[in-house]
């Protein structure tokens, strides 16, 4: 569950005040004050663009739609130009690649078929939306790393090593502090990148589901017409089988007039 944070006070001013209804009033009256030359219309209009503003401001359903809509952009998938992870960058394209082969499927499946989709698409989507959030913290995760690289860390361990075999008595102790530091923040390190090849393996999984998702579509198509066919097989086969009774009966009996008048039209005349 994302939990979002209140918007800054001035992000909430600067959108009260570009809000279309306060700009309106705002220019009305400005048009109004030109129009008449009355000067004092236009500090009524700032006043009354100022109170506008102000209830805005105050009103917390700015604030809620706000963080609606920050909750919907983290539901997005971020930018490739502001992943520093290369990675990362490949999965957001895959994943956009994957919805839009998903979309175009969608377009052209049947409406009964569509209609099972439903549900499924639903859960696609909520795994979108997780695939951005693991996208995110990974490439946090891969910030840090690229910040702190794992090999400086041992170069410091192996250097400390050496100097504390050369120090005095007294001074060891300290060195074996500081080796005792330094081999925290590889532990350290070392699970960061491990949480980051996590975050990535599901990423993968995602990207499998999502661009799996198209021939699913396909298979449950091909199914529906395998169904059709069967029933038509059925149907000619319960025909074939009402001739094969009839057969019979038709040749045992006797023929009436309308066949003999029918035949003598339909035989040839010598």
């Amino acid at each position: 569950m994302i939990v979002m944070e209140r918007p800054s006070a001035s992000r909430v001013i600067f959108v009260a005040s570009l809000r279309k209804l306060n700009l309106s009033a705002l220019g009305a009256v400005l048009v109004l004050a030109a129009v008449t030359g009355q000067l004092g219309l236009i500090f009524g209009a700032l006043v009354l663009y100022s109170l506008l503003v102000i209830r805005d401001v105050s009103s917390p359903q700015l604030y809620r739609r706000l963080m609606a809509d920050d909750a919907a952009a983290l539901r997005q998938l971020p930018e490739t130009a502001g992943l520093r992870d290369e990675g990362l960058r490949v999965v957001v394209c895959s994943l956009r690649s994957g919805w839009d082969q998903i979309r175009w499927v969608v377009a052209r499946t049947p409406a009964p078929i569509r209609a099972h989709l439903r549900g499924a698409i639903a859960t696609l989507d909520e795994l979108s939306a997780h695939a951005a959030s693991l996208i995110r913290t990974a490439d946090e995760l891969h910030r840090y790393l690229e910040a702190t690289p794992r090999e400086s860390v041992v170069r410091e361990l192996k250097t400390l090593r050496e100097s504390m075999e050369r120090a005095e008595v007294g001074a060891r102790a300290e060195y074996e502090k500081a080796l005792a530091v330094r081999e925290e923040q590889l532990t350290t390190l070392d699970r960061i990148k491990r949480e980051h090849d996590r975050r990535l393996a599901s990423l993968q999984r995602i990207i499998a589901n999502v661009e799996a998702f198209p021939s699913r579509i396909r298979r449950i198509e091909l199914l529906e017409t395998c169904a059709r066919q069967d029933e038509t097989q059925a149907l000619d086969e319960q025909l074939l089988q009402i001739d094969l009774d009839l057969a019979p009966s038709m040749e045992d009996a006797p023929e009436t007039t309308g066949e003999r008048a029918l035949e003598g039209h339909l035989l040839p005349t010598r």
